[in-house]
């Protein structure tokens, strides 16, 4: 542990899409335990810290790619009375090469503290993104259990069946196809249906649109984090592809069940109290790495509607 460190500014950085961010807010509540007293700001994908910023896990967000991060990349850094002010930096970078220098030019700027760490686990250690990066903070004197965090909101509203047929890579997508097949099956039984769509979403969403027969889903689009998990965590289920609106969705306590496959869950799974995640690629001998997904076999395609129907009715049986 670093001995007597009772820092009142602290600096975090955190790059990464929205699912990694998600995964850091059990570290960052950790870390708002530890240091009640200090202010807290992230920096990284601007969209999800906000949501951070919003329950309180931190008091600001900014963007990893604001024009005074840019500037502490210059060559050489220049020291920064207003950096100074920050007494701890915790850089998580997915390189141990890429924390330290980025840490190097922190200290330069003037941060009293700054501590190092990769944010990613290593690869066939078997754990969590979420209790990793719990225990990187331990020279903080912060250790598990990890605490857990929740992103619900109260409020009224209909309470909708959500798909999200959309992924960060395509590789990442269950078919279209068996999304609209479950689309229409919810529809049968007098289900309101809504489809999430995002900026990455578009052709996966127009496929499932294209596809779909009876269900007239409300499409969810051009919603900020913060608005858009109020809605989740009214939802009556939501099933979602391994994406950062899936591990929204857990964290915003709706029923969830997570199609996975390319990427190991037992690293990536999303974090919530009612969270069934189908894996795909149980078998896959390629995905050794939490860094990267198997673009090797088709194991998405190979999972059937049925399969994911059932895990919707088990899951709708247990939080009824």
């Amino acid at each position: 542990m670093m001995a007597a460190l009772y820092p009142r500014r602290i600096l975090v950085f955190r790059p990464g899409a929205i699912g990694d961010t998600l995964l850091s807010f059990p570290a960052l509540l950790a870390l708002r335990r530890r240091f009640p007293g200090a202010e807290v700001w992230g920096v990284g994908n601007a969209a999800a810290l906000r949501l951070a910023a919003a329950h309180g896990i931190i008091d600001r967000a900014e963007a990893f790619g604001a024009a005074w991060v840019s500037d502490l990349f210059g060559d050489p850094p220049v020291r920064s009375a207003w950096l100074a002010t920050f007494d701890l930096s915790i850089v998580w970078m997915h390189t141990r090469e890429a924390a330290a220098d980025l840490a190097a030019r922190l200290a330069t700027a003037g941060v009293g503290t700054v501590l190092p760490l990769v944010s990613f686990p290593a690869p066939g250690s078997r754990c969590h993104l979420a209790d990793h990066l719990l225990a990187t903070l331990e020279p903080l004197g912060i250790a598990g259990p990890r605490p857990d965090v929740s992103l619900a909101l109260p409020g009224d509203g209909e309470r909708l069946v959500i798909l999200h047929p959309g992924a960060g890579g395509r590789h990442k997508r269950w078919p279209a196809a068996h999304f609209a097949c479950l689309a229409d099956r919810f529809a049968d039984l007098g289900l309101p249906v809504a489809v999430t769509r995002g900026p990455a979403d578009a052709a996966a969403v127009t496929a499932f649109l294209d596809q779909v027969r009876r269900a007239r889903p409300i499409v969810l689009e051009e919603l900020d984090l913060v608005d858009l998990a109020a809605i989740l965590g009214r939802a009556r289920l939501f099933i979602g592809n391994d994406s950062g609106i899936t591990h929204l969705a857990a964290l915003a306590g709706a029923p969830t069940v997570a199609i996975f496959g390319p990427y190991d869950p037992v690293y990536w799974a999303p974090l919530g109290r009612h969270v069934a995640v189908l894996d795909a690629g149980l078998r896959c001998p390629h995905r050794t790495d939490p860094r990267d997904g198997c673009r090797t076999c088709d194991m998405l395609a190979g999972l059937g509607v049925e399969v994911v129907w059932q895990a919707a009715v088990e899951m709708r049986k247990m939080v009824s």
